[in-house]
């Protein structure tokens, strides 16, 4: 009876240590920039290698002793900055000693991807594909790997970020196309026969471009031909309607024509011209920043989180420190109306008011032109 029952003391334990090595290797791990907080900050986790069972005994845990280990290799996975969706990225993580976990590594071209201030980054960036941790990039900054849903969230101080409007592309990654050239036509004939005289028209419209570099080439035209027969004449001409090169300069959010082209027509009638232009254009702009909307001024006295409403519908949320705070990022809110703004205080104080507004086509937000 006693024999018995030691027999099942052993089995008892051995069943309850296989459950729990088991839920160790199923939570995610969650990775850190800085081996400090690695493993400072994840309690440590030891298994008594005395209850495993035949050569299980030979089969090295310590890679289990602060949860799921990350093993070298490239990973595809959903990257998101301060909890917002950057995209799709490959990582790869590689490991620097045989009981660690494998790590991955950051360049300064990838930071200023995700929005990092060039002075902000800590060395000097002679190498844009200089690899090196993020905390050694930016102050606080650290980031933790989801494996279970290959998920990495990098979380960098707000003060190191750039705020940009809703919407907003860097455009660097703005892809000006390749070296080409085109030609596209529009050809059209017919012939009149009216007692015994006849007449022969042609007609082509000609639309011709060429893509060089950061240059636009374009010339449009039309050549005619007519044959009356009854005078014996032939007339042939071609006219240019315009030809000019551009050229995009985003930094500016403008373009610059050289050549024969017209003026816009939003308010007046188009007017052909010859020479140089400089122009603004509205398609280099974030969707937020297209059209009208109102700004938005407010005081917040703690961190506060700001929601702005119309017609009941939250439309703009954010967060923003104590202190004077502007909103100029909304989205076109029509010709008219009325906002109503609640700031909401973390010691439980909110704030109210509203912004009635009106517009008329073409309005500007202020600074721009």
């Amino acid at each position: 009876m006693s024999e018995w029952f030691i027999s099942s003391i052993c089995f008892k334990k051995r069943t309850t240590y296989y459950l729990v090595l088991s839920l160790a290797i199923n939570i995610p791990l969650t990775i850190y920039a800085s081996d400090n907080m690695n493993r400072e900050n994840i309690l440590k986790a030891d298994f008594d290698t005395n209850f495993l069972v035949g050569n299980a005994q030979k089969i090295d845990i310590g890679r289990f002793k602060y949860g799921n280990p990350i093993l070298p290799g490239e990973y595809s996975l959903d990257v998101y900055i301060n909890g917002q969706w950057l995209g799709k990225r490959k990582f790869v993580f590689k490991s620097t000693r045989s009981n660690e976990n494998a790590k991955t590594c950051f360049t300064p071209n990838m930071l200023l991807e995700y929005g990092v201030k060039p002075e902000i980054l800590h060395h000097e960036v002679s190498s844009t594909f200089t690899c090196n941790d993020l905390d050694k990039w930016v102050n606080d900054a650290f980031y933790q790997f989801d494996t279970s849903r290959l998920r990495l969230d990098i979380s960098i101080p707000q003060v190191a970020l750039q705020k940009n409007a809703q919407g907003y592309v860097d455009p660097r990654l703005w892809d000006r196309g390749i070296n080409a050239a085109f030609f596209a036509y529009n050809a059209s004939a017919y012939r009149i026969v009216n007692n015994n005289h006849e007449t022969n028209h042609a007609f082509m419209g000609t639309n011709v471009g060429l893509n060089l570099y950061d240059w636009q080439l374009r010339h449009t035209g039309q050549w005619k031909w007519q044959d009356h027969n009854e005078i014996q004449e032939k007339v042939s001409s071609y006219t240019s309607n315009n030809t000019y090169a551009q050229k995009a300069f985003p930094t500016l959010n403008s373009v610059v024509t050289l050549g024969d082209y017209f003026t816009n027509n939003n308010f007046f009638d188009a007017l052909p011209y010859r020479g140089i232009n400089i122009s603004s254009d509205d398609r280099m702009l974030p969707n937020s920043m297209l059209g009208y909307a109102p700004q938005i001024r407010g005081y917040a006295k703690t961190n506060a989180k700001v929601e702005v409403r119309q017609q009941g519908n939250l439309i703009y949320q954010t967060t923003v420190t104590p202190g004077s705070f502007e909103i100029n990022d909304l989205y076109p809110t029509g010709f008219s109306g009325e906002l109503q703004v609640s700031i909401y205080e973390t010691n439980g104080e909110i704030q109210k008011f509203s912004i009635p507004y009106a517009s008329v086509i073409e309005m500007l937000r202020p600074k721009m032109s």
